[in-house]
């Protein structure tokens, strides 16, 4: 079973942060000269940089928590992050060693790490063959919970 990354700490900090997913593509150059290019993977893990801010007691307890729980990163864990398709519960594990903790203000400490995520933080399968649906989710879903008549 999984460990999950405790409910008292802060969950790390993302803005100005990138995903980078892994390339779910393969190409083959014929001998003609042209490339074609086909999807090997559909659900590829995806890789971002992650900072927290922790007052004393929170990063006592993260560093422990990484070293015993997760044994330094080794295991994978549960996570609840912010992606663009919303706040969920991600599987992640810890690419490399983290870095810090390093002072950070008056009472904060900072820690950077590289977390890879077990799979695209993305809508569900086939939402992406409606994009128009998913633009116009939030005024339907204004629509029904709004204006409809209660029945």
């Amino acid at each position: 079973m999984l460990k999950q990354y405790p409910s008292g700490l802060p969950v790390p900090l993302k803005a100005d942060r990138a995903f980078q997913m892994v390339d779910p593509l393969v190409s083959s150059a014929s001998a003609n000269g042209q490339t074609r290019w086909d999807r090997q993977f559909t659900d590829v893990p995806t890789a971002t940089p992650v900072t927290w801010l922790f007052n004393d007691l929170e990063c006592q307890a993260f560093v422990a928590w990484h070293k015993d729980a997760i044994r330094d990163g080794a295991d994978w864990f549960t996570m609840p992050l912010r992606t663009e398709a919303g706040r969920h519960v991600e599987t992640c594990h810890f690419i490399a060693a983290y870095s810090g903790p390093t002072r950070s203000g008056y009472d904060r400490w900072r820690i950077e790490a590289q977390l890879l995520l077990r799979r695209r933080p993305i809508l569900n399968d086939n939402d992406g063959n409606f994009p128009d649906d998913v633009l116009t989710s939030e005024l339907f879903d204004k629509t029904i919970n709004w204006e409809w008549p209660s029945i």
